[in-house]
């Protein structure tokens, strides 16, 4: 089991929260290495898991403007995507 070193999800080696260009570096090498490894066959963001959990509650009858916290029907209509996925294995960071 691990130590908890921070209670922020995206944190620092001393438990700060993490900057933005620091969670944007962090995100791009970890992107880029996922690519060069062929563990995944194209970049996406962050921004893309968000879209891909509403598309996912749309599909299974639950509210994705609910979920999504959206006032307007209409900007839950462009968030969601009607795209068949891949399954892929997450990465596994090693100790």
């Amino acid at each position: 089991m691990r130590n908890i070193k921070s209670l922020h999800l995206f944190g620092t080696r001393k438990g700060q929260p993490c900057s933005a260009d620091g969670f944007r570096s962090i995100w791009h090498r970890c992107m880029f290495k996922a690519i060069r490894e062929g563990r995944v066959k194209q970049r996406f963001t962050e921004h893309d898991i968000r879209a891909k959990s509403g598309t996912d509650a749309d599909a299974s009858g639950l509210s994705a403007q609910e979920l999504l916290g959206h006032e307007d029907a209409g900007t839950t209509r462009r968030y969601i995507r009607h795209k068949q996925a891949q399954k892929v294995t997450p990465l596994r960071k090693k100790y």
